[in-house]
């Protein structure tokens, strides 16, 4: 029997190549149509299609099972017919930014090699009409597809980890039960406190995609607003920016304070608003975030902050100025499997492997401290150390080599030396000069009285919290910990922490917080 005879659903997938190689029109596409199922099922994602025109199929997936750069938003451009129109050849340009990897998919062996012709094979994947028709016949799900990145693309532009960015779709790990109640506690408001990097801004927009992935019928009334982004810190100005980031308008515009309670009622009409406020700390103790309060406790909306330390204060006061019911998370490290899986994971999915994979873990994990923006660093940095060494293996001596590393070093050891409060500073670098990891808050008064900063319960533990915020300290059920292990090996090693340490108490001299005498000798 001739193919032309099957159904769509009957056809090898060689045959289906073969049929849109022949191109197609927008008009009946039921053969493009099960050529998309049939990708979709066999690469395990949902293609959101873009845009389809004759001979082209622009569609997002995510594959974040792949832990390489970019895998949980990849554009892909499906190509048919003889030859690229124009229209197609300026698609495939619009498809290039800098932040994504595209997957040109060329069921021609013409659209392959004017394809290899006009785009730069670095720095995308480009399928030829073999290559898809072995993943259609497959089991192997993801090995195909990391064998063909491998050989394609250079290991530096695969490599995952980033400082700069939140973490996204495979590279998001943990946090699942901060996850959980965010989703499952609907009509409770939250505030999320910790670390700067610690991962409260990917926790925010994990939830947001979790809630877009679970087709959430108040999507639509979700709002994720950065006051990062928020030039002005007077009152009226913050209204307005919020007002403009949930509805832009001419009223909008000029919303101010007085406002912004009966603007959020007419918003949540057919529904209380869900707003994830991330970087809050320079506007939450604003009339206007007094304002945001009021609508949350009336049932307009739901908050959702993020912040560090004036969040955290402003959590644990008495007199809370958002005079409403908030939940405090409080972000710390990730749970040891999590961190593992952060470790390991890209590793595995970039052909690395390590020659002692428990003692590597475990001297890794300890020297993060499992804080994931530590552990980050350090990963890109071993990662470069074996792309850059064509290592296939990682063992203890690139951990070493990584440890030596002067940016690494600095990372580490800045938290403790850019507090800006010299008290927290100065108690902060005492902690560190001692051989203990773990503290107490009674702990820390006694080291404080040492050096004459004769100081409060509640004064201590304010100072322990600036040093968690810090990322000097960590929370360890009830005391505080050096927050890494990293930060006590810097701070023993470098030659300037004692310079440090009398720099800052000069500081406290001249301002007479402390006695007018040397550094005694035992604070040390």
């Amino acid at each position: 029997m001739k193919y032309q005879d099957h159904s769509p659903q009957d056809v090898h997938p060689r045959i289906l190549v073969n049929r849109l190689a022949k191109g197609w029109s927008i008009r009946g596409n039921g053969v493009l149509d099960e050529f998309l199922r049939r990708w979709e099922h066999k690469v395990d994602t949902k293609a959101e299609i873009v845009a389809l025109g004759p001979n082209t199929l622009v569609f997002i997936q995510d594959i974040s099972y792949i832990h390489l750069r970019g895998m949980h938003k990849v554009p892909c451009v499906v190509l048919g017919g003889a030859f690229l129109d124009p229209a197609a050849t300026d698609q495939l340009r619009k498809t290039f930014t800098p932040a994504v990897l595209p997957f040109i998919l060329t069921l021609s062996e013409g659209c392959y090699q004017q394809a290899t012709h006009i785009l730069p094979k670095d720095r995308c994947l480009i399928l030829t009409p073999d290559q898809i028709v072995h993943i259609l016949i497959s089991d192997e799900r993801g090995l195909i597809l990391k064998n063909l990145l491998w050989q394609q693309i250079p290991k530096i532009r695969l490599s995952p980890y980033n400082l700069l960015q939140p973490a996204e779709g495979g590279m998001f790990f943990g946090r699942e039960n901060e996850v959980a109640r965010l989703i499952d506690e609907e009509t409770t408001s939250f505030a999320i406190a910790g670390p700067g990097r610690i991962g409260k801004t990917s926790l925010l927009k994990r939830y947001r995609h979790d809630m877009l992935r679970r087709r959430d019928l108040r999507s639509g009334y979700r709002f994720m607003i950065s006051f990062f982004d928020c030039q002005h810190t007077s009152s009226d100005r913050i209204a307005r920016f919020v007002a403009m980031n949930i509805a832009p308008s001419a009223k909008s515009d000029k919303m101010n304070t007085d406002g912004l309670v009966k603007f959020l009622q007419y918003c949540s009409k057919d529904g209380p608003l869900d707003l994830l406020l991330d970087e809050v700390d320079l506007v939450c103790d604003s009339d206007a975030f007094k304002a945001l309060g009021a609508a949350a406790r009336l049932g307009y909306c739901r908050l959702v902050l993020s912040g560090r330390g004036v969040l955290l204060k402003s959590m644990l006061s008495p007199k809370n100025p958002l005079e409403c019911r908030m939940d405090l998370i409080q972000l710390g490290p990730l749970d040891h499997s999590s961190a593992y899986a952060l470790l390991s994971r890209p590793f595995a999915d970039m052909n690395l492997g390590f020659s002692e994979p428990d003692l590597i873990a475990d001297q890794v994990l300890r020297f993060t401290g499992r804080l994931p923006h530590q552990l980050q660093l350090f990963c890109m940095k071993l990662m470069d150390l074996a792309i850059k060494g064509h290592l296939d293996t990682i063992s203890v001596d690139q951990i070493e080599i990584v440890k030596q590393d002067f940016v690494v070093a600095q990372y580490f050891i800045n938290p403790v030396l850019t507090v800006e409060d010299p008290e927290a500073r100065l108690i902060g670098l005492l902690l560190l000069r001692r051989g203990k990891r773990k503290f107490s808050i009674t702990d820390v008064q006694e080291i404080a009285s040492r050096v004459g900063l004769q100081r409060s319960f509640e004064r201590v533990l304010d100072i322990c919290n600036e040093l968690v915020i810090n990322n000097v300290l960590s929370w360890a059920a009830g005391s505080y910990q050096i927050a890494t292990e990293g930060l006590f090996f810097y701070a023993h090693q470098m030659n300037y922490l004692d310079n440090a340490v009398y720099e800052t108490y000069q500081i406290l001299r001249n301002q007479r917080r402390v006695p007018d005498n040397e550094l005694p000798e035992d604070a040390l």
